[in-house]
């Protein structure tokens, strides 16, 4: 463009204003130039990005294959009751999260990266129906625009490519061609019901909020923020809390049509004269029901929310982290109202970042686990994951009082009570509570003696494998341990949803097994008794599945909605299992109680259901209970 100029100007003093004419023209061609420029600047970029990404590919991954491998479609349609019967108590939903890309992958895959999908069993009068949906989150509506991944991925992140690589993605952002002011989260992994939503969850991003409808399908309606409670909200929420088997609801009013509008303050309190709720008594154990000084001055800044929030029953409280590896501080946490409003936040200064997938809760503190899954950059250009377990840092567990008030900013300095003790991991929390007899708090875990990324594609031996422990801490003293409950692998626990940050007897998990014809192998279910004595096996029942047959996290159901009534174990355990042998995936219900090896009843699926990560079950009472 700049020859083409010159040439129209003539030489630079071959007639007045030669120079003149050709410097203007100049600058024109300067502009066009860079407009060009600024127009293809985006493409080309995007499409570096594809080469190197596939150039750093390895081998297809194991999660691409098998029942790993992704459903491409949504569905909805019924379901077959194939044996047994469907108890009436389980008129509602199951539901259960998983990772699910909508478009093939450009480059490496890991299990974790795959788009929200959420798959549903409606049960109502005897009828039973399926319907899969995306979490329609901003990243899952771009892609699907652009007909094409577009995000980078943890699974990218391996070898010295994907330092190109995540400089490309850099330049992508900067350029526009994704937009991260929406978050870049897939809602991927788990899923809760607080202040009449249904949040799905990814600890990269805020969570989505969904609707189940009646038939069971699930929409999207968008992407939450958290405003700060104001004192008076706070107080009203906190009165107007019912726990559950309380007659009263929670009334609050209608959200504005903003779909990251927070909710609104509830209307109404417990019902005039309703009967003081059975549940009420774990209320004392709790100081953190009212609005204590302390409240946060702003909302929720910070763009990640753990996948596995705690909600105490007794106060309808929420309490949550969120981590970052890129700057600190790397740990937030918080509390939301029963109305969903930020009452408490804590920005918690740590000496190093690390994947922090789950926190705990207790009636009167939140549980940070700090453990030495350390984010290091330079395991990149070793072709490993940046996630490395360094056997000589600590574990570290800390405890914030929850009724402590807000630290967050530059020099803010939460009240957080550090335990040590030697390295460990856990994914994931069966549940914590404080002891009676000792005050200490207790917190039972599926625990590894030591992890690395490389044992979710390779046996590693025993010390890499999950079984159940307990940790102890005593705030009066400082001191720390933890002692192994079970011998038996086994991960995603599971607790009775009204035993929750209160001491808890009874815990299911998913037992695990190596299997040669997939990655990982969830064989059946293990129920343990976290009372057992000192010396003997917590392992008190387990239900396997069928030759062949594979689930994942079930699903704790009690049999009455008032914690009071029954027994902590007498319920049901609902999980999808995949029949390899058969290429279809079932619903299988079991009683939690007796773990039975036979199922209360098997519902044959329309649509196979891909291994995915949590679940969680929604009344017919909270299905009419969301918000529109």
């Amino acid at each position: 463009m700049v020859v083409a100029a010159a040439a129209a100007a003539g030489e630079p003093g071959a007639g007045p204003g030669g120079w003149t004419s050709t410097l203007a023209l100049t600058a024109a061609a300067g502009v066009a130039t860079a407009t060009l420029l600024a127009y293809s600047a985006g493409p080309m970029v995007s499409y570096m990005y594809d080469v190197v990404a596939k150039g750093n590919q390895g081998e297809r991954s194991a999660f691409l294959k098998g029942n790993f491998a992704p459903t491409r479609h949504e569905a909805h349609g019924e379901a077959v009751i194939e044996s047994g019967s469907i108890p009436r108590e389980l008129d509602g939903v199951y539901l259960r999260n998983g990772p699910n890309p909508l478009l093939e992958p450009v480059a490496n895959y890991h299990w974790f990266d795959g788009d929200g999908m959420v798959h549903a069993t409606r049960i109502r009068g005897g009828k039973v129906f399926y319907s899969n949906n995306f979490v329609k989150t901003s990243r899952y509506q771009q892609e699907r625009k652009a007909g094409k991944p577009l995000f980078l991925k943890f699974g990218d992140m391996r070898g010295l490519p994907a330092l190109l690589v995540l400089m490309l993605s850099g330049a992508k952002k900067a350029l526009g061609v994704t937009d991260v002011s929406e978050g870049a989260g897939t809602g991927n992994t788990a899923l809760a019901f607080h202040a009449r939503r249904l949040l799905a969850l990814h600890e990269g991003d805020m969570p989505y909020h969904l609707r189940v409808l009646c038939n069971g399908i699930i929409e999207t309606i968008g992407r939450v923020t958290l405003n700060a409670a104001s004192p008076a909200s706070a107080a009203v929420a906190a009165a107007s809390y019912a726990p559950p088997s309380t007659p009263a609801r929670l009334k609050s009013a209608t959200p504005s049509s903003n779909p990251g509008t927070p909710l609104a303050t509830p209307r109404n309190g417990r019902t005039k004269g309703a009967p003081r709720s059975e549940a009420s008594d774990l209320v004392s154990e709790s100081s953190c029901s009212g609005p204590a000084a302390g409240l946060p001055t702003s909302g929720w800044g910070g763009n990640s929310f753990t996948a596995h929030p705690k909600i105490d029953p007794a106060t309808g409280e929420m309490m949550f982290i969120g981590y970052s590896v890129e700057e600190a501080p790397y740990c937030r946490a918080g509390v939301l109202t029963p109305a969903g409003e930020l009452s408490r936040a804590w920005d918690i200064d740590l000496p190093w970042p690390v994947m922090m997938h789950d926190m705990g809760a207790t009636a009167n503190y939140l549980v940070v686990l700090h453990l030495p899954l350390v984010f290091d950059p330079k395991e990149i250009t070793k072709g490993e994951l940046p996630f490395v377990f360094q056997k000589d840092k600590p574990a570290r567990i800390g405890l914030i009082p929850r009724s402590a008030p807000s630290a967050t900013g530059k020099g803010a300095k939460p009240a957080v009570q550090w335990f040590e003790m030697p390295a460990f991991f856990t994914f994931h929390i069966a549940n914590a509570w404080e002891e009676p007899s000792d005050g200490s708090v207790r917190i039972a875990a599926a625990h590894y003696e030591r992890f690395t990324f490389k044992q979710m594609d390779d046996d590693q031996g025993a010390e890499t494998k999950a079984a159940l422990w307990e940790y102890k801490l005593q705030p009066s003293t400082g001191e720390a341990s933890k002692r192994l409950l079970s011998s038996k692998c086994g991960d995603f626990p599971v607790v009775h949803p009204s035993r929750v940050c209160h001491k808890t007897k009874y815990t299911w998990m998913g037992t695990m097994e190596t299997q040669a014809d997939t990655e990982i192998a969830f064989v059946g279910i293990s129920k343990f008794d976290l009372e057992a004595p000192k010396g003997k096996d917590a392992l008190v029942g387990e239900v396997r599945y069928p030759p062949r047959c594979y689930g994942g996290e079930a699903t704790f159901v009690p049999r009455h909605r008032n914690p009071k009534r029954g027994q902590e174990d007498d319920g049901w355990l609902m999980v999808y299992v995949h029949h390899e042998d058969e290429g279809v995936s079932k619903l299988h219900v079991y009683n939690a109680k007796t773990m039975d090896a036979k199922p209360v009843a098997v519902v044959r699926l329309p649509a196979r259901v891909p291994y995915g990560f949590h679940g969680m079950f929604m009344t017919e009472e909270q299905i009419k209970d969301q918000i529109e």
